[in-house]
């Protein structure tokens, strides 16, 4: 039988990806049966601009706590759960494994996997380990 509802986890507004936001506007209007969007408002706890270290942490923030917090809550109420970017892929963590996806548009942010010559930013294994 197939899946008839999902939900879309797209990214965050603030963040300012149109092509991303094209993305889940698409997916949403192409989806044959019910679609719906899940994602939490956007907190500011560390910032008031839109840049610089203190607006990373915001958007820290957000991605991986207040998000993540969200999914755990609607896990049972989908058929099948779409994360729209793979910088958001953390949140497949959870989700239920058999019926989450996660869309990949390129493959840059894998290069230091790929090409272990590569300098690995700091932050990379704890973004890309799970």
């Amino acid at each position: 039988m197939p899946i008839r509802q999902i939900y879309l986890l797209p990214v965050f507004a603030q963040e300012r990806w149109a092509s991303m936001d094209l993305c889940a506007e698409r997916l949403a209007a192409c989806w044959p049966g019910e679609c719906k969007v899940a994602r939490p408002s956007f907190r500011r706890v560390f910032s008031a601009r839109d840049r610089g270290i203190v607006w990373n942490l915001d958007r820290a923030w957000n991605r991986y706590v207040r998000y993540p917090s969200l999914a755990r809550r609607v896990a049972s109420r989908a058929g099948f759960f779409h994360v729209v970017d793979h910088s958001y892929a953390h949140l497949a963590l959870s989700l239920p494994a058999e019926r989450v996806g996660v869309y990949v548009h390129d493959l840059i942010p894998f290069e230091p996997i790929l090409n272990p010559a590569l300098p690995r930013p700091v932050w990379h294994p704890w973004v890309f380990g799970r």
